[in-house]
């Protein structure tokens, strides 16, 4: 059985349980997609020191993940690809890693609308219900 204070209870001290219990104990701030968590994952088992990156990216005194008006970014209504997203989000300091499209928030096999590290050439024509996720200070 796995405890929540790893490593001093039932030998939990690897980089997975550790990014899992750090997600656990930010779950009652916010909730982290599954599909977030899986990418995380591989990234971390490719690289463990982005242990560190994932670990300020999620403190409460660092950068934040923030999903943000869409409209804020770019035009509504016209297909745009993610590189304008991106080049918006960097104009304001922050960082953009995704988009949630509303209307795909109902549909589990779209991940509920989540796009997370979208190919930058695809266009999409986002509504004004839509939101862009980027990594931001506030």
């Amino acid at each position: 059985m796995r405890t929540l204070d790893s490593g001093t209870m039932g030998g939990d001290t690897g980089t997975g349980f550790r990014i899992v219990m750090l997600f656990v104990s930010l779950g009652g701030i916010f909730i982290v997609s599954e599909h977030l968590v899986s990418l995380m994952m591989a990234q971390l088992s490719e690289n463990a020191e982005l242990f560190d990156v994932f670990t300020d990216v999620f403190d409460p005194e660092g950068a934040e993940i923030y999903l943000k008006p869409i409209s804020d970014y770019v035009v509504l209504g016209q297909p745009v690809n993610f590189y304008a997203v991106t080049e918006a989000a960097r104009t304001r300091g922050e960082t953009a890693f995704g988009y949630r499209l509303e209307s795909e928030a109902g549909d589990a096999g779209k991940s509920y609308g989540v796009h997370t590290n979208p190919k930058k050439s695809d266009k999409v024509v986002f509504t004004s219900e839509d939101k862009v996720i980027v990594i931001a200070e506030s």
